[in-house]
């Protein structure tokens, strides 16, 4: 149930970074970019993304490690 929890959320986190890149291209397009920086822990970031994959991985018979 954590694993299942944990992927959920890591899973939101990057779905929100794709929303807001979007938004952002829709911005650019009209002309109404305005950058907004923010601080973001890349370390962190790559464990979210391999835990999704690492959960599709172990589906399909495949071991990743990070």
């Amino acid at each position: 149930m954590k694993l299942s929890l944990e992927i959920q959320l890591a899973s939101t986190k990057l779905l929100i970074y794709l929303v807001n890149d979007l938004l952002s291209f829709a911005q650019i397009s009209a002309g109404k970019f305005r950058k907004e920086i923010s601080v973001m822990d890349v370390r962190q970031t790559v464990k979210e993304v391999m835990l999704i994959q690492k959960h599709k991985a172990l589906m399909m018979g495949i071991e990743l490690s990070l």
